[in-house]
């Protein structure tokens, strides 16, 4: 277990070193297919100034890889790894390409069954990316008319995977907490745009933290 601990924080390590690199590809070949990002020859200039917070980050993200066995771990860090891009590129260009979000809804709807704070399994997955996309369709028209919060069809897509890894319960605190933390941003600083995908991220590993932790 010490070993397969010291292997996931270092492949972390990694991941969050190339992160940067690898949005850059899917930015400049956007919106292109995976095979695109592979082979095509642009590129788009991220810088490193996130590298060590995205390692961090995905350090983090490892500890609740870390409660998992076999193919439901691999899921996981793919998952994760999926996750981490589409903040990034949110973060960079304010958009979150389907090649991230689709896969994440399919690997929600294979892992659903193995997570322990889904109790209903698929079914509960299914119904709470349902309700996520209605609930994050309606928060992107109140956020769209009243503030440069942005909450478009790829932070809509992305909330609903999150529902397949979250589930019923897990969703709506996510969701509330991210509300919460960018109408605080938004009040500190009016005149800044906000993208909602961190934020949601930040939801997210809040629910997941409390989870485990209690």
């Amino acid at each position: 277990m010490f070993w397969t601990q010291v292997f996931l924080l270092a492949a972390a390590a990694v991941f969050g070193f190339f992160a940067p690199r690898i949005a850059g590809r899917i930015i400049a070949n956007y919106p292109g297919t995976w095979a695109d990002v592979v082979m095509g020859n642009g590129k788009c200039k991220m810088g490193n100034g996130r590298t060590m917070a995205v390692a961090v980050a995905s350090m983090i993200f490892t500890s609740i890889i870390l409660m998992f066995a076999g193919a439901l771990s691999v899921l996981m860090a793919i998952a994760l790894c999926l996750f981490t891009l589409a903040v990034i590129i949110d973060l960079k260009v304010r958009l979150i390409p389907d090649i991230l979000t689709f896969p994440l809804i399919l690997i929600g709807a294979a892992a659903a069954q193995g997570l322990p704070w889904i109790a209903g399994g698929l079914t509960e997955a299914l119904i709470a990316a349902a309700v996520g996309y209605i609930l994050a369709s309606v928060m992107g028209m109140v956020y769209y008319k009243k503030s440069d919060v942005a909450i478009g069809g790829g932070d809509i897509k992305l909330i609903a995977a999150g529902g397949m890894f979250l589930g019923a319960t897990g969703l709506p605190v996510a969701l509330i907490t991210a509300a919460l933390a960018a109408y605080a941003l938004k009040h500190k600083y009016p005149d800044k745009f906000v993208p909602f995908a961190p934020f949601f991220a930040f939801g997210a590993l809040a629910y997941l933290t409390y989870w485990i932790l209690f």
